[in-house]
């Protein structure tokens, strides 16, 4: 692997997926000069944590690819797609671990770590302590070797679990702090109010209230707000005859062309043609709806003519 400095990969370690721990596979990564992909459309039978220590990585799920950086950590399912890439600048540090067996479902559900997709979790220096414990053990195979990696795993999915639970309680104490807010972005009477009237509402700066927002809804509070626009605005394009301008205004834009800009690369299309293909949907299912309810008129009549000549 030229320009990939590979320290202690571990050797492939047979699989028993009748055991209800096991580890088989672990790694520790710098990457230098150039990137390293993995793509995996069927993804592997096993489990597979990937601690981003330092540097960052590109991760798609689906079809929305994103940057994870330093202090993440991404999981994966058996059999889930994997496509991925470890970039080189910033030399990125990345650790991994591959694991399986019977009881991990339930491990997983009992740490609340069975939906984890991604976690940010800071610098964590316990897990590539245990990484690298695990590595040492799969290469070495000393007496008891496949205990130890289970053991070290256990601290791993431990340690993830307490930084998941961690979070939660901060997010749900987070929540209650912005009822207020929240209830002043669902109401179409505040259209007009900015980010900094809404920091004031919970005595933050922009910047600290921006930062705090982010960390409890996972997204700005701009995406936030403009996501109840562009719902409010799907509303009235469907229930009213209002013109695009007006609609804008109603939304808090005194531009009508921005909004169309915001709507589009919100929705897909302009709220002309989201609109307009509304009604063509409509038209198409009241015929639809129509030639159905004729062919069952035809069917009931032809039913009483054949009684009738019975």
């Amino acid at each position: 692997m030229d320009n990939l400095i590979e320290y202690n990969t571990s050797a492939f370690f047979v699989v028993d997926k009748t055991k209800p721990i096991c580890v088989n596979n672990a790694g520790h990564y710098i990457i230098n000069e150039r990137n390293y992909s993995t793509n995996r459309p069927n993804g592997r039978e096993d489990y597979q944590i990937i601690y981003v220590y330092r540097g960052e990585m590109s991760v798609v799920r689906g079809s929305k690819k994103q940057i994870v950086k330093a202090g993440n950590v991404i999981f994966y399912k058996p059999f889930e797609t994997q496509i991925y890439t470890y970039l080189h600048h910033n030399e990125s540090e990345i650790y991994w671990v591959h694991f399986y067996g019977t009881s991990i479902e339930r491990i997983l559900k009992d740490l609340s770590l069975d939906n984890l997709e991604q976690l940010y979790i800071g610098e964590d220096l316990s897990i590539p302590r245990y990484i690298n414990s695990i590595m040492s053990n799969l290469i070495i195979h000393e007496y008891g070797f496949e205990y130890y990696c289970q053991g070290n795993l256990l601290k791993i999915l431990a340690i993830i679990g307490r930084h998941k639970n961690e979070i939660s309680i901060k997010q749900n104490a987070n929540k209650e702090r912005f009822d207020k807010v929240l209830h002043a972005m669902s109401n179409s009477n505040n259209n007009k109010m900015g980010i900094k009237e809404y920091a004031d509402m919970c005595y933050m700066s922009i910047s600290r209230f921006s930062h705090v927002f982010k960390e409890t809804f996972n997204e700005s509070p701009i995406t936030y707000l403009t996501n109840r626009k562009i719902e409010r605005a799907k509303t009235l394009l469907i229930e009213s005859d209002f013109l695009i301008k007006e609609i804008a205004n109603s939304l808090g834009y005194d531009d009508a062309y921005y909004f169309s800009r915001i709507f589009k690369k919100y929705v897909g299309k302009s709220p002309e043609d989201y609109r307009k293909d509304l009604k063509k949907r409509a038209i198409e299912d009241a015929s639809s709806e129509y030639v159905l309810n004729h062919i069952k008129m035809e069917s009931g009549k032809a039913i009483l003519d054949d009684n009738k000549n019975e």
